[in-house]
């Protein structure tokens, strides 16, 4: 009889019962070994003894399932009974295939070697049970059905295995299912390869063995298992191969990428990159075992949290890096893959962008604030050019008054004329200083006033104040003072000119301000050394003082302590706002001291270089009348001086005549350039007065027609006189080839005192400029 005939012959509820029983204890054992991963010690032991217990279990189930539904004649009281060599062999082989699944790698070889073991051992129990339980008689089989059961369980067991390794769920009870089929399934198809008893002393049937060993039986199952082994084996080659030739695709991939890889475990590095090593500055070995949060500062946390962007503390520094975490199936559970892209390029190009973009806003900018600038200086060349115009029309009207008070005052008037052209002469001046003032007020608004530096004394500077402000304090009955600290040096540098006006402009206030008691002027030594000395200038007044609310406003320009104070005193407001940004501009600072009825002090300091002591001039005699000087100087000459004056206007012709009346001066006077051209090429003339503002010829051009042709008077001095006082008036004359400036309006004594030092200039330059009053530019250059 064939094995599928004899099969044929088995009852259903035996197979029933034989494969619900192989699907209930296999995949039960199975899980047993997997069910919380790898443990260690007695707790495996115990596993594996479990495991193996459920599959012996199985392997007796089955097998007495199926020798009952294929021959229920033979009456079996039981295995143990019968066989205590196939009970060890049940047991040793279940405890073997769990002790493989559970201690041993889990290859295509060593499942197909637990499958090919699991088969073999229920081939073996199953014929060693039958062949005791049927003893004397002789067993007669199909081999070849054997062997095909064996094959087929050991098939169902590693497929089993391998799908339920990698399967969740109802997939992997399914795979396990299949596993469960191998016990079943080889001992039915074993039963159906045993012959019927009745055929068991002979055996006529083709292919088959009666009477033969077991040894058969086993030996043939041996080299089956070995054959199986084999094949898993090469499988294993195979897919070792096939890993190798991935992996080395996968190490070239993350070695030739640009981003640096890191392999980490609970933050824990277990590999990485030649990138990420190279970035770091450190070997591979060197990056072992290191945590992550020791290297990276705000990156990934040990649960893949990725944060970005982070700092990377590298051999070389912290780096700016973007990084990634994400889980990967790699070795063990938990690990994580981190890329770390470093951002110095892109931060640097991003940078770029952003300078490119702020350079082109600055060059907006700068061109706006150009063409913002251009507009300011229209605007102040607008300005400048008004100033100057109403300066010069102006003080040309305004010389005639000052020239002819002064002529006046010098003849013999009574005391009522005498006192009215003494008060034409006052308002004129007072006239001449607003003007002043706002002259010196614009030009420091547009920045265009300049500082210079020379030597002068402090002692001469502070006591001239007093002899300038003196007489009219003397009208009031204010007693003024004047004191000089020892231990200043003898001789700054500075602007004197500009520190003579701050001091000027307290002392007309405090004189000003002060009804009656006294004015005190004082110079004081806070510091020196290093070349420098820093000198304290105060002056205090017993006048009418300052109300602690007006005190915040005091140096703003075109404001007074109380508008009643203009009524009554007179007044532009601006000699404090000058005076302030004088000292400003000459790097120093000032303050105001005072309360309301009880006087005022006002103190600046300033840091200057102490000079070297400067050579006198030439003797002169302060007391000395202007025009007694003058004619003392002309005397030894035995003649008068010839002036020659070009002036279009008639008013100033005649002023400036008269001021010259009674001198030893020979005056030709002219209209225009052209004029004084033509009688500088024809005569011989001492001096030259010019004035710059002409018809036909201005003065400049006039000038310098006279330096560059060979006129008898080439060399003769020139004094420009002009109602134009700004420097760069002054600096036109002179590129011109002038050889002094006189600033409109002008009186007598500083007229003839120009006129004197144009004539007789002095051997060495003066030492110390002479005091400031009320014009800014009206003594000779």
């Amino acid at each position: 009889m064939r094995l599928w005939d004899h099969l044929a012959t088995l009852e259903a509820a035996w197979l029933i019962g034989a494969v619900a029983l192989g699907l209930v204890l296999v995949p039960a054992a199975l899980r047993v070994l997997t069910a919380d991963g790898r443990v260690g010690g007695w707790h495996r032991a115990g596993r594996i003894g479990l495991a193996g217990g459920l599959l012996a279990l199985a392997n007796w189930g089955c097998f007495e399932l199926s020798l009952a539904g294929f021959f229920p004649d033979l009456n079996d009281p039981g295995p143990a009974a019968e066989s205590e060599v196939s009970l060890i062999l049940g047991v040793a082989g279940g405890l073997g295939v769990a002790t493989i699944l559970a201690l041993i790698e889990r290859t295509t070889r060593n499942q197909v070697l637990a499958a090919s073991l699991l088969s073999a051992i229920g081939s073996c129990t199953l014929f060693v049970t039958i062949s005791d339980l049927t003893s004397p008689m002789r067993l007669a089989y199909d081999l070849r059905g054997v062997l095909v059961a064996m094959v087929l369980a050991a098939a169902l067991f590693g497929f089993g295995l391998r799908g339920g390794a990698a399967g969740r769920g109802w997939r992997r009870a399914a795979w396990l299912a299949l596993a469960g089929l191998a016990l079943p399934v080889l001992d039915i198809v074993s039963m159906a390869s045993i012959l019927p008893l009745a055929q068991w002393e002979v055996a006529p049937v083709p292919d088959t063995l009666a009477s033969q060993p077991l040894a058969v039986v086993f030996g043939s199952e041996a080299l089956v298992v070995l054959a199986l082994t084999g094949l898993g084996l090469v499988v294993d080659r195979q897919a070792a191969a096939r890993a190798q030739r991935e992996n080395e695709r996968l190490r070239q991939l993350c070695e030739s990428t640009f981003e640096g890889l890191v392999v980490h475990c609970g933050g824990v590095v277990v590999d990485a990159n030649a990138a990420f090593c190279g970035l770091m500055g450190r070997p591979l070995s060197a990056l072992l075992n290191c945590r992550l949060d020791r290297m990276l500062t705000g990156g990934p946390t040990a649960d893949g949290e990725s944060t970005q962007p982070c700092m990377l503390q590298t051999a070389a520094g912290p780096v700016p890096v973007e990084t990634l975490s994400r889980p990967i199936g790699y070795g063990a559970s938990g690990r994580q893959v981190l890329a770390v892209r470093d951002m110095r390029e892109r931060l640097a190009a991003e940078a770029a962008v952003r300078d490119r973009a702020r350079v082109q806003d600055l060059e907006r900018e700068a061109e706006q604030a150009r063409a913002r600038g251009d507009s300011a200086e229209q605007a102040s060349r607008a300005k400048s050019a008004f100033l100057a115009m109403m300066s010069h029309e102006i003080r040309t009207p305004m010389n005639a008054v000052i020239g002819l008070a002064s002529t006046l005052l010098d003849e013999n008037l009574n005391d009522d004329q005498r006192e009215m052209v003494r008060a034409i002469r006052e308002s004129s001046d007072g006239l001449l200083r607003l003007l002043n003032d706002i002259l010196d007020f614009s030009k420091l608004d547009a920045g265009r006033m300049t500082l210079e530096s020379a030597p002068f004394s402090p002692a001469t500077l502070t006591q001239g104040a007093l002899s300038v402000f003196a007489p009219r304090a003397a009208e009031k009955g204010v007693t003024m003072t004047a004191t000089v600290d020892p231990a200043i040096p003898p001789w700054l540098a500075g602007d004197a000119g500009r520190i003579r006006q701050v001091l000027h402009n307290l002392v007309s206030n405090a004189v000003k301000f002060t009804e009656a008691g006294f004015v005190t002027v004082s110079a004081e030594c806070q510091a020196i050394g290093a070349g420098e000395a820093v000198v304290r200038w105060t002056v205090s007044d017993t006048g009418i003082g300052i109300a602690p609310d007006q005190m915040c406003c005091l140096f703003d320009p075109f404001v007074q302590a109380d508008n009643s104070i203009t009524r009554r005193f007179g007044g532009s407001g601006l000699g404090l706002a000058i005076s302030r940004q004088l000292v400003e501009r000459m790097d120093g600072r000032i303050t105001a001291e005072s309360r309301s009825g009880h006087g005022a002090s006002f103190n600046f300091w300033l840091r200057l270089p102490i000079a070297e002591p400067a050579v006198a001039s030439s003797p002169i005699l302060p007391h000395v009348h202007a025009a007694e000087r003058l004619a003392a100087l002309v005397a030894p000459l035995g003649r008068p001086v010839r002036v020659l004056l070009a002036e279009d206007d008639a008013t100033n012709r005649f002023v400036f005549a008269r001021m010259l009346k009674g001198l030893p001066i020979a005056l030709t006077i002219t209209e225009n350039g052209r004029q004084a051209l033509d009688l500088a090429n024809q005569e011989t003339f001492d001096l030259i007065c010019m004035d710059m503002r002409m018809p036909e010829m201005d003065g400049l051009e006039a000038t310098r027609r006279i330096r560059g042709e060979a006129g008898p008077s080439r060399d003769a001095p020139i004094l420009a006189m002009t109602a134009n006082a700004f420097p760069e008036d002054v600096d036109a004359c002179l590129q011109a080839g002038m050889t002094g400036f006189i600033a409109k309006p002008v009186g007598r004594h500083r007229l003839l005192d120009a006129l004197t030092d144009a004539l007789f200039p002095p051997a060495v330059a003066k030492s110390d400029a002479p005091p400031h009053e009320e014009a800014a530019m009206t003594s000779a250059l």
